[in-house]
């Protein structure tokens, strides 16, 4: 007598694929909620690192070239700060939450206030022949620096140039202004957190003179760093704070 195992060897083969995709679906939902397979936190630090890493010479070589023209109008630096900062976004339902980190300069030089338009004028036809290279996409970085209206006052005090999607800005500080050498926090789930090198000491304009500052940012890194569910759908960071990068020279 022969018995059928037929029916019985696709009762394995049907419980092999359920405990499969059982555990895809675990695996998958582990990633999900991490954003990857090592700890969201160790991810955001390395790739914040190696952004760094790939960003920091073409930007030092293009803020050297508006060192060179800027200085031929109104002389050296008087200050000269670079950060980087790095904070979180929750877009939203079902949508992991990111880690973003930024590379800015700040660079400030002191201009005598006597005939500000046309010393302002000097000052943005010679940034305005300087080059964008990083961090830019093609026609943003093809448009420049670009005036504000403020450029035309008869007291441009305040933003008067800046580049696309707030990656560039050029401010005026009338005599006596204290100047604000950090970038604008961005609003998120937590503070951001900012490290910083200086690398000229900042000296107070004279005076009679006004401070100009010019900054410059670009994106480093943004990764997915997991999401926790709340009752509404929407996904949190499991990050407390941000993951930042260790960076020689850069202290908090």
């Amino acid at each position: 007598m022969r018995t059928d195992r037929r029916p019985a060897v696709g009762v394995v083969i049907t419980a092999a694929l359920v405990v499969m995709i059982v555990l895809a679906l675990v695996a998958g939902g582990l990633l999900y909620g991490r954003g990857g397979i090592a700890p969201p936190a160790e991810r955001a630090r390395a790739e914040a690192e190696a952004g760094y890493a790939a960003r920091i010479d073409p930007l030092e070589k293009e803020e050297s070239q508006r060192r060179v023209a800027l200085g031929a109008v109104v002389g050296e630096p008087i200050g000269q700060t670079w950060y980087v900062i790095c904070g979180a976004v929750e877009p939203g339902f079902l949508i992991p939450a990111s880690q973003f980190c930024d590379l800015s300069v700040v660079t400030t030089y002191a201009m005598p206030w006597d005939d500000l338009p046309a010393r302002l004028d000097e000052v943005l036809t010679a940034l305005e022949s300087t080059d964008l290279v990083v961090g830019l996409e093609e026609a943003d970085a093809a448009a420049g620096w670009q005036r504000t209206d403020r450029a035309a006052l008869q007291e441009p005090v305040g933003k008067v140039a800046e580049v696309e999607d707030g990656d560039g800005s050029v401010y005026v500080r009338e005599p006596g202004t204290e100047v604000i050498l950090s970038d604008q926090p961005v609003p998120g789930p937590f503070p951001d957190r900012a490290l910083r090198r200086e690398a000229i000491r900042e000296t107070v304009p004279g005076p009679r003179e006004a401070a100009i500052e010019v900054r410059r940012r670009v994106h480093i890194s943004r990764t997915n760093i997991g999401c926790v569910l709340d009752r509404g759908l929407a996904c949190r960071t499991p990050l407390g704070e941000p993951s930042m990068p260790a960076i020689e020279g850069y202290r908090e």
